[in-house]
């Protein structure tokens, strides 16, 4: 019987939609592999520390930098990192091609380590809506489970100090009942935080000398000579509360300038710079330099050692030129680096060295990078008016190059993996499917609960395992029981 014209077409097109669809795998599989390697990159940088290198602010940032990703897909693939080295299944058969990034992330996401051979035999012909419907009904949810990541061993590199792990706090309440908090800050945020207490306890005891005096007048009794206790330090922080919650919390932020009082004098020698912080001590070099860096000044002019007049106040960096600068720069400009609010202005070459407060002087920068070149963790040299003009090096003296460029692979960077073949696209039938904990090794207590006798209710993820198809009907229609 011979083809009509009409079949033949059909036929053609079929075959080129064939050939089509199978270039398609080969191209998925190879892709799979590829993420599968850039995610393993992302683990050795967990492990070693090595992101930090740059003194970035968090892996994800690293990543969004270096490999030219948006912040959601590198959240994902660093969340997909830290729970890797307890998912050796998933991350093999990712590694073969034969998971895609999605579907990988997604065991990642919902499965308990004990779990995670199961559900990754399921994964492989499932969809990631699928993945996520099939584990719902168990409750999994491993963001909830820290005890599922390794914790490193002796043997392991240590990773760098950060140069600001020198601020933390932390609270709980004790046994009696008493709520604590301890609180350790950087000099500077320190000294804001105590002028913030300050400012509340001195309202605190405005409003308790007006509610004394409103009480006498009331009461007809004379208004001089009112005492009322001092609040207590302890009355400010909780005033503090109460002022943020009832309130808001609006300019939590990082304050784009310094809202503290230092004073700066010439060294006796006369060949440099001292600051003290107001009623306290004197604040290090590296601290004075970056507060001052963009600060107001007041001019006190002395004769014989004491203050005869008061100057006007002056911007270290006047609002016209740090309008400049931010227009300019629009966000800190170390490499990596996304942040666009609450920025300071830097001078490259410090004022306290003869330099200029002009616009190639100037640059924009955040909080926490500011501070690090002040520590000798960061270099900034060059021209801030040209746009390839400005050298960050790391504390060691290596520069930090831009963004990282991709460049074409070389045949020995693609890797061989078999065409991924997908999810089935049959129906899911989240009742049929059943998920099994991977046997502990021999010689170890398999039920160290001694929860042996709970009733079968209790122990549903125990009862059978998935048999690897995602509807786990049988051909005839009848349900598949479990496998024991």
């Amino acid at each position: 019987m011979t083809a009509t014209p009409e079949a033949e077409r059909v036929a053609a097109a079929g075959a080129a939609l064939d050939v089509f669809e199978a270039e398609l795998a080969v191209v998925a599989g190879v892709r799979n592999a590829a993420e599968a390697r850039l995610v393993d990159l992302v683990v050795r940088a967990l492990a070693d520390g090595s992101w930090q290198g740059h003194r970035v602010h968090t892996p994800v940032q690293w990543l969004m930098w270096r490999a030219g990703v948006a912040r959601p897909t590198a959240q994902r693939v660093v969340a997909l990192a830290r729970r890797a080295p307890v998912l050796p299944v998933t991350m093999a058969m990712f590694a073969e091609g034969r998971l895609s990034f999605d579907q990988a992330a997604c065991v990642a996401r919902y499965t308990p380590a004990e779990f995670e051979a199961s559900v990754a035999s399921l994964a492989e012909d499932a969809t990631v809506a699928q993945i996520a419907t099939a584990t719902r009904d168990y409750g999994f949810d491993a963001q909830a489970r820290p005890s599922d990541v390794p914790e490193p061993t002796p043997s392991e590199p240590e990773v760098p100090k950060d140069p600001e792990a020198d601020r933390d706090m932390s609270f709980g309440t004790e046994e009696s009942g008493q709520w604590w908090a301890r609180l350790r800050l950087p000099l500077d945020e320190g000294l804001a935080v105590e002028g913030a207490l300050k400012a509340v306890r001195d309202r605190l005891h405005d409003d308790a000398r007006q509610a004394a005096k409103t009480a006498a007048i009331a009461e007809g009794r004379s208004t001089k000579g009112l005492k009322v206790p001092v609040p207590s330090w302890a009355d400010a922080v909780v005033g503090m509360a109460h002022s943020v919650l009832s309130g808001g919390a609006a300019g939590a932020g990082v304050a784009s300038r310094a809202r503290i009082l230092v004073h700066l004098e010439g060294t006796r020698s006369g060949d440099g710079w001292m600051a003290s912080a107001h009623m306290a001590g004197v604040v290090p070099d590296e601290l004075r330099r970056y507060l001052t860096c963009d600060a107001d000044a007041e001019v006190v002019w002395e004769a014989d050692g004491a203050p005869v007049n008061l100057g006007r106040t002056k911007h270290i960096v006047p609002r016209r030129i740090r309008r400049l600068i931010e227009h300019r720069d629009r966000g800190c400009r170390v490499p990596g680096c996304d942040q666009t609010w609450w920025l300071q202005i830097h001078h490259i070459v410090h004022w306290e060295d003869d330099g200029e407060t002009v616009t190639w002087n100037l640059i924009c920068l955040c909080s926490r990078h500011h501070r690090l070149h002040h520590k000798g963790h960061l270099g900034i040299t060059g021209n801030a008016d040209d746009p390839d003009g400005v050298v960050f090096t790391d504390e060691t003296g290596r520069p930090m190059a831009g963004a990282t460029r991709a460049r074409p692979p070389r045949p020995a960077d693609m890797p061989t993996v078999a065409a991924y073949q997908g999810p089935t696209g049959e129906r899911l039938d989240p009742d049929a499917v059943f998920f099994t904990p991977t046997p502990p090794p021999r010689g170890t207590d398999p039920d160290p609960e001694g929860d042996a006798g709970d009733p079968p209710s209790h122990r549903r993820h125990d009862r059978c395992r998935h048999t690897g198809r995602p509807t786990g009907d049988r051909p005839d229609g009848a349900r598949a029981p479990p496998v024991a």
